[in-house]
């Protein structure tokens, strides 16, 4: 009776602990993290099939996408929001603060914490801002929506992806829940 319950113990702990790829087209389990619209981008990857394990509370898990934001000033761009900004400094604040910038939206797969992929992408977008506007970082209107609409470009281009397809094939390998059948190429 001991070694009954103790043979169900050990076969429910593999169970447990062995993770979970719900369908063949789906990834593995992966955290997600991003720097804007986290919910909504989460939300827009799950519908699809690759992404259905998708989740934000995924800690531990070691495949990660990383989804963050970061602006990079244009040449005519420095020089419009050096002139606006003393325009502006001038009139305490009533003309507003004009900026040309590059808004570049990164997704990052990483493995272990070392990045294996990266895909960016552009879009210039212009602004005018009151001098006194404290969230300067804060994606907003025209810029947030493209931001948003990156998702297709990315579910486009990670499932073309040699080294993601790599890494997904070789999770399967180790990880699937169906017997492994050998290749016999020799007979």
């Amino acid at each position: 009776m001991k070694s009954i319950c103790s043979t169900a113990l050990i076969a429910s702990l593999i169970l447990v602990a062995t993770p979970a790829v719900a369908e063949q087209g789906a990834y593995p389990p992966m955290q997600f993290y991003s720097s804007f619209s986290k919910d909504k981008l989460l939300e827009q990857l799950r519908e699809t099939q690759q992404f259905a394990n998708l989740d934000n509370e995924a800690l531990g898990s070691a495949i990660v996408i990383r989804v963050r934001h970061q602006t990079r000033m244009t040449a005519g761009g420095s020089a419009a929001a050096l002139s606006s900004a003393v325009l502006a400094g001038s009139t305490l604040g009533l003309l507003p603060v004009v900026s040309n910038d590059d808004l570049i939206i990164s997704y990052d797969v990483l493995v272990h914490g070392d990045k294996i992929a990266t895909f960016e992408y552009i879009e210039n977008f212009t602004d005018a801002d009151s001098m006194y506007d404290t969230n300067i970082n804060e994606l907003e209107g025209p810029a947030l929506e493209w931001a948003e609409g990156t998702v297709s470009m990315f579910l486009s281009e990670v499932g073309e992806n040699e080294l993601i397809q790599d890494l997904i094939e070789e999770y399967r390998y180790y990880f699937s829940t169906s017997p492994v059948v050998a290749d016999n190429a020799d007979e």
